[in-house]
Parts: C-alpha cells; structure tokens; sequence
C-alpha cells in the first residue's frame, strides 16, 4: 500500500510541472504548478505526511469560501497536495493596499470565515493557523480560506498537541503546548483578525472601542479558552446583524484616498488638501453664477477637473477591483489607465471652464 501511495507521490510531483514559488517563507514548500500534459494550473503544496489525513476529509467537501482539493498523495514522510489556483491576494495584501477597511467590510468577512469555520470544525478539523496571510480575497470579491498545512484533526483522548504551531500574535495560549487546540484556538485567532481588520492592531496593543463588537473581540480572545465563544456557530450568533450605521467614521473614510491607511500624516495632508480643492470650487461657481445656466455648467467643469480626475486617479473605493472587464488587469496596466482617465477628465472639464469663462461670460483668455 505504502509503494502504491509513493509511486502516486511521484506521478503528482512529475505530472505538474512547477512554476514559481508562493508565499513568503524561506522554505519554499508551496508553487504554482502547471499539468505538463493538460496545461492546468494548480497550487502544490510539500507537507507533512501527517497532515494528509485532513486534505483527505477536505476533498470530501466543496463550499465556496474554502479551497478545492484536487488530487493528494503521500508516503510515510511527506505529501503532495493539489488544490486551486485562486486569483486575488491575500487578506494581509488587501489590507496593506486599503488600510482599515471599515466595521461593515470586517463584519462581512468575518461571518464568511465563521460559516467556513463551522463546517471545518464538522469534520474533526483545527485550522491552527487563521492569519490574513491564510485567506484570499479572490479578484471577484469572494473570501477563500487556505492552507492546512498545520491543521490537525481533534482527538478527545490527548490534553496537549504535541508540536508547538501557528502565527505570532493570532495563536492561542494553548498552542504552545499546554493544552490541546480544539475549535476555541480558531476562535481565539478569529477575535484577533476581526480586531486587526478595525484597527490595525493586535488587542493588546489597541482594542476596538465600539460595542457590541468590542466585547465579542474580548471574548473570543480571552486567555482562558473556557471563557470563549463555545464555537464558530455561538460566535457568528453573536455578531451583530446591523452592519455600521451611515455615521460610522471608519466606514466613510475607509474608502476616501488619503484616509485608507490610518497613518495622521496622511490624514492631515489629505484633509488640507480637500479643504483647498472645497474652497477653489465654491470659489470658481460663485464666480460664474451670473446666470443659472453658466452656474450650472461651471459646477459640472469643476466637478469633471478636479474632483473626478483626482479621486479617479487615487483610486477611490478601490473602484478598479470592482469593475467587471478590468478588476483582472495587471496593477500596473490599471495605474496607466487611471492616469489615463486623469488626463481625459481633466482635459475636458477644464475646457468646459474656459468655455463658460471666456465664451458665455467674457473674461480674458488665460495665455
């Protein structure tokens, strides 16, 4: 049995062809891969023999916030996993790109992760490892958790893992080896993602502040793994169904270039800068409200040159991850594209301007 399993681990490892390594460690276990016969691209994974019992009961299973398992194989040392190419990035990348991403946003993620939670843990399976580095935001918009390679299936029988695993600041206290990481451990890395989704920090170094989502954050990171939320289905009970309200400051800037990151410098340029742009467009329409018409006209050159172009061209809203036809596009085709748009809108918005002024209301040409 065990040639037959290793002969199947060589196929796999000659079958798909590697291309270049994924992730960020110095070890790399994990690549792109291409079929050399079909031309298929997957992800394979070099892990631990013992971990190929969980792939196994993950191929049993297809849901959409979890990556499909394709084919594995081992021998009594390691194993091949193939699962999916998802395109997207990471949940890290995303947040490295957007900042702090708002109450609504970091709630709908959450949930989404709880219900793919619920049914891992169905299985008899302990993630061990929730990070942002372990989810995919994939390009259409849909939350993919990844990467098993530390999960372990839960035995009733032992008090304490025998490896000390998981990611600096998102494992529980039991993981370093005193007691046996149950559903709780991927609860505890849970609270700590939703908190760093709002504010950037861990807990322990900044807790979110607004209720209820505060002490859903406490309980689910609470030291004593008793004290925490009994499992994934308690903790989404828990959530709140209303998603921020309309004054909720972190859901209106979240998207507003300038103030995606959180860093004051940032914010303090930003908001002088929007200052001026306000003053300079109130200052221009007034200028032109001679007539309703030129009034109106004026109002719309303003909005196109300045306001359009500069928001356009910052990105606002992440607007070109969410726009069918161009969301797949390489990021440095799309910084052409918004540089583009730029140009456009300010060209015309500003020739409408000189239209009014000059044309409709007489003042001098600007040489």
């Amino acid at each position: 049995m065990i040639q037959e399993i290793s002969q199947k681990l060589q196929y796999l490892d000659e079958t798909y062809q590697n291309l270049a390594p994924l992730g960020n460690g110095e070890r790399k276990t994990i690549f792109l891969a291409r079929n050399r016969y079909t031309g298929e691209i997957v992800v394979k994974k070099y892990v631990d023999a013992a971990v190929l019992p969980v792939y196994e009961r993950l191929k049993q299973i297809e849901y959409c916030h979890l990556e499909r398992i394709y084919d594995y194989a081992g021998d009594t040392r390691r194993g091949i996993v193939l699962t999916e190419y998802i395109s997207g990035m990471t949940l890290h990348a995303y947040i490295e790109r957007n900042g702090l991403v708002g109450e609504k946003f970091a709630l709908d993620m959450i949930r989404e992760l709880l219900e793919t939670l619920e049914k891992v843990h169905r299985l008899g399976i302990i993630h061990r490892d929730i990070n942002p580095d372990n989810i995919m935001i994939s390009n259409d918009g849909v939350l993919k958790l990844i990467d098993f390679g530390i999960a372990r299936q839960k035995k009733r029988e032992k008090s304490h893992d025998t490896t000390i695993l998981g990611t600096v600041g998102y494992a529980a206290p039991e993981q370093f080896g005193f007691f046996q990481t149950d559903e709780k451990t991927d609860i505890y890395a849970t609270g700590v993602l939703l908190n760093k989704l709002l504010t950037g920090r861990f807990p322990g170094e900044m807790l979110y502040r607004k209720e209820p989502v505060k002490s859903i954050i406490m309980q689910s990171t609470a030291m004593n793994a008793n004290e925490r939320f009994l499992n994934a289905a308690s903790m989404l009970a828990a959530l709140p169904q209303e998603h921020a309200g309309p004054m909720d400051k972190t859901f209106i800037v979240s998207w507003l270039p300038g103030f995606r990151t959180g860093k004051l410098w940032k914010n303090v340029v930003a908001t002088i800068g929007y200052l001026l742009m306000i003053f300079y467009s109130v200052l221009s329409v007034m200028e032109c409200s001679g007539t309703w018409q030129t009034c109106l006209l004026e109002m719309i050159a303003v909005f196109l040159y300045i306001w359009a172009a500069a928001l356009l061209a910052a990105n606002v809203a992440n607007w070109d991850r969410h726009m069918i036809g161009v969301r797949k596009l390489p990021k440095a085709v799309m910084v052409v594209i918004r540089v583009f748009l730029w140009i456009f809108l300010f060209y015309y918005g500003y020739s409408l301007e000189i239209y009014v002024r000059c044309d409709l209301l007489g003042f001098p040409r600007p040489k």
